[in-house]
């Protein structure tokens, strides 16, 4: 006999339905933008053409390869490994990074994925792990922002940038609360 407030098979296995459709989910949106942007960057839609731009899309077309297979046989089904959980929102976060650099707009709207990066860790890591993550975010917008402004001659410090940074910021406290 149970005791009072143990959950059954039935409502562990309702349990992780939900979540592998909630992996699902996201691997469907965070893949559908990786393709979008590789495609966008071999046809010239960002301007961009030479090594850069073919380092940037290996890297972040291979990543999301990899990363969709590791979703599909292994969180998805609930066997995650640790060091591949604790090193891909990391990896996430440098494909931003990386492609908004590439790019070369320090007002091009894929800045605004660091902020899609917080809300949706925010539902998987929290404390001091959320924390560093979110300090990690930070940091990457910053340093994207610089590696734009050395390319292009565009001043790092304007209010373009103070207000990414405080909107990064204040997004990463209001999903972490």
């Amino acid at each position: 006999m149970r005791k009072w407030g143990e959950r059954g098979d039935t409502a562990r296995s309702s349990e992780a339905g939900e979540r592998a459709r909630l992996e699902y989910e996201v691997l469907v949106l965070q893949s559908a933008l990786a393709t979008f942007f590789c495609i966008g960057a071999v046809t010239g839609v960002f301007g961009v053409d030479g090594p850069l731009r073919d380092w940037t899309v290996a890297w972040i077309g291979g990543y999301h390869i990899a990363h969709a297979v590791y979703v599909l046989l292994r969180r998805a089904p609930g066997r995650p490994i640790r060091w591949i959980e604790t090193v891909t929102p990391l990896a996430d976060v440098t494909c931003i990074t990386a492609g908004w650099a590439l790019i070369g707009d320090p007002s091009h709207p894929l800045w605004a994925v660091y902020l899609y990066a917080l809300v949706g860790y925010a539902r998987r890591y929290e404390g001091r792990r959320y924390q560093v993550l979110a300090g990690f975010i930070v940091l990457n917008l910053v340093i994207g922002r610089t590696l734009i402004s050395l390319n292009t001659g565009t001043p790092l410090i304007d209010s373009g940038m103070l207000a990414m940074v405080l909107l990064t910021v204040a997004m990463g406290v209001l999903s972490g609360a």
